[in-house]
């Protein structure tokens, strides 16, 4: 079986059953397939680096280790470099970063997280690294971020869908990556 039907079924299994594509495609030995991931390369741990469309800043998606698949996302730039764990001492309550990618302008590094323990499966929050202020934060949002994909618009609008617990909906939004604070 060639690399683009293994990466196919995993893709199309990892969507019905809710798993991180990040991760299965990590213990299958291929690259994750990023919207961004034309510079995206496998670093000496094993983990995904991403780097931003000006070259300026490298984005390093890394699983704890062997048995836990929790990420750690360190962000490079010329100064020290942006560390934030998504881990716990258990593996069973922390996060993998289920997809990832820069905004064209690299300005922001936008990734969305699912549960690494199976508790909270609709909880998957969606974070952003501002390279103008150097800070990781979670971005605001009106209900918990419906499995899939996120896409990135013109001028740092992230459109996605959510679930709105008090509606019982989903419901599509958009996010001006610029006004969030």
């Amino acid at each position: 079986m060639d690399v683009r039907r293994e990466v196919f079924w995993i893709t199309t299994w990892a969507r019905r059953l809710g798993w991180s594509l990040l991760v299965l495609c990590m213990a299958a030995g291929l690259a994750a397939p990023t919207p961004t991931s034309a510079d995206a390369k496998r670093d000496r741990a094993g983990g995904l680096e991403v780097r931003s469309p000006n070259g300026a800043l490298t984005a390093s998606l890394t699983a704890v280790g062997a048995g836990c698949d929790e990420s750690v996302v360190t962000i490079r730039t010329a100064g020290p470099a942006v560390v934030h764990s998504f881990t716990s001492p258990d593996c069973q309550n922390g996060y993998v970063v289920n997809q990832a990618q820069w905004t064209a302008d690299s300005r922001f590094f936008i990734f969305n997280l699912q549960s690494s323990g199976g508790h909270q499966p609709m909880n998957q929050p969606l974070w952003r690294y501002d390279r103008t202020i150097g800070d990781i934060r979670e971005v605001s949002l009106p209900g918990n971020v419906v499995p899939g994909a996120f896409r990135l618009r013109p001028h740092d609008h992230l459109a996605l869908r959510v679930w709105n617990i008090d509606r019982q909906a989903e419901a599509g939004v958009e996010v001006d990556l610029r006004a969030e604070r």
